[in-house]
């Protein structure tokens, strides 16, 4: 093997573990950024749920009050 062929190979070995180092740190940032979506649009989508269920008692519970005071004017209109 000459020394130009050498220096080619070695060459390519180097150019292929920074491809492998490159694609380490694609791999590592991957996977931060999935850790760091799940912690965040998690926390986001439970307060979202909450917050959702909490306007939806709160219309329930109005939607009684309506109720019995509907119920409460019709027994005072028949009663007057």
């Amino acid at each position: 093997m000459t020394d130009k062929e050498l220096t080619e190979q070695l060459q390519t070995i180097i150019e292929m573990m920074g491809t492998l180092a490159t694609k380490q740190d694609v791999r590592e940032a991957e996977t931060r950024i999935n850790i760091k979506i799940e912690n965040e649009l998690t926390r986001r989508l439970d307060a979202l749920t909450d917050g959702y269920k909490l306007n939806h008692e709160k219309q329930y519970e109005l939607e009684r009050r309506m109720e019995a005071l509907e119920r409460r004017i019709e027994r005072l209109e028949s009663a007057g």
